[in-house]
């Protein structure tokens, strides 16, 4: 029984309906960071920032980077991004986030991939975003081959 239990867990999580979700949740603040927090974190409970774009990869700081997708919070603040990657669930991922808005210093935080109790909780300055997407390390490796 046990070993068929586990069996659906495993198909479940391979299965392309049970992507792992970030939830996470924008507010202003006097810096601009990323954190993971407790489900109940309280600062959870501010007023969020509508309109903030998140932009989600992957082994941020290796040649296998990937952009996962991008999501815009909504009208509280919140988003939630399904992370498509093989065995997320189970594997541990390093996972970026890069939050952007007009007036606001951006965010970028690196972590490994939340579990289901946890928030991303991401603060914002007011002030210019000074973000520049990094060069492709592939195709700066090539120029050189």
């Amino acid at each position: 029984m046990l070993l068929a239990g586990a069996m659906c867990l495993l198909l479940c999580l391979l299965a392309t309906g049970c992507s792992p979700v970030v939830r996470a949740k924008v507010v202003s603040g006097e810096v601009s960071f990323v954190a993971l927090v407790k489900a109940d974190d309280e600062r959870l409970d501010r007023p969020g920032l509508p309109g903030v774009t998140l932009l989600f990869n992957s082994d941020p700081d290796s040649l296998g980077r990937k952009r996962l997708g991008q999501a815009v919070t909504d009208e509280a603040g919140w988003v939630e991004m399904p992370i498509d990657l093989p065995a997320a669930g189970l594997a541990r991922y390093e996972i970026e986030i890069i939050a952007r808005r007009s007036g606001y210093a951006h965010a970028r935080g690196t972590f490994i991939l939340p579990g289901a109790g946890q928030r991303v909780l991401i603060f914002l300055k007011p002030g210019t975003d000074t973000y520049r997407e990094p060069d492709d390390l592939g195709s700066e490796a090539e120029k050189y081959r």
